[in-house]
């Protein structure tokens, strides 16, 4: 689904977060000043397609969450300990020059631990019981600190696309601009969790059509749904009223 701070815009029902499933959520509306997302590759996709001119912003705290999940709650390397202060001051930056020092930061990092990325480790010196089960098969080789470097890899392609702080560089004078996901996963996601919840007993339609009813009541401007009420059983009768004379 699509939605701003306060509104539901869109939404679409699909089997899986495909690339034509965000270009079928998003090819009615207009491109935005920001597109705030959690950088899944089907939805990025879609927005290089249709909105080529319009910047994105990565959810700041999915990308804290993920580099927290290759480092660990208590890392112990200097590598992983270097990748936490990292993600702990991203969540800090607010302004430009803080963004700036971090980005600087980002770039220290690649060079101190220069070697460790780049280290390899060799299958024929390494016994094959201790040879973690996603290295085997083909591979003579992989990154011994695979994990850590995928994160780094990550945030340098984020930081020369300008995805980390879009929300600063494309702000006009005063404005706000969003650098989560949080409204959508809080206001909305989060909401229609408890409502099937509540409601857990309903068949997979009427769960589909609960759903809808609660977006669409969440969007700007909802009719009124006595009156949609009204309209649906009068064109009902109507129909049926009809048949009947035929």
């Amino acid at each position: 689904m699509a939605a701003d701070s306060s509104h539901v815009i869109n939404w679409f029902w699909c089997t899986k977060e495909s690339s034509w499933s965000y270009m079928r959520l998003l090819d009615e509306i207009a491109p935005p000043q920001l597109v705030t997302c959690d950088g899944d590759s089907g939805g990025l996709k879609a927005l290089r397609r249709l909105w080529p001119n319009t910047p994105v912003q990565r959810c700041i705290v999915h990308v804290k969450r993920n580099i927290q999940r290759a480092t660990g709650l208590h890392p112990t390397s200097p590598m992983g300990k270097a990748l936490q202060r990292l993600s702990f001051e991203l969540l800090a930056v607010d302004n430009l020059d803080k963004a700036a020092e971090w980005t600087v930061k980002l770039h220290q990092f690649g060079t101190v631990f220069s070697a460790q990325l780049k280290a390899r480790t060799y299958v024929k010196d390494v016994p094959f019981e201790q040879i973690p089960k996603s290295k085997r098969g083909n591979k003579k080789w992989w990154y011994t600190h695979d994990v850590h470097r995928g994160i780094y890899l990550q945030l340098k392609k984020m930081s020369q696309h300008g995805h980390l702080f879009a929300y600063l560089t494309q702000a006009k004078e005063g404005q706000r601009l969003e650098r989560t996901t949080n409204s959508l996963e809080g206001g909305v996601n989060s909401q229609i969790k408890q409502l099937m919840h509540a409601h857990r007993g309903l068949r997979d339609e009427q769960q589909r059509i609960t759903c809808d009813w609660w977006l669409y009541l969440h969007t700007q401007l909802p009719d009124d749904p006595v009156e949609i009420a009204i309209d649906t059983a009068y064109n009902h009768s109507m129909g049926i009223r009809k048949g009947h004379l035929r």
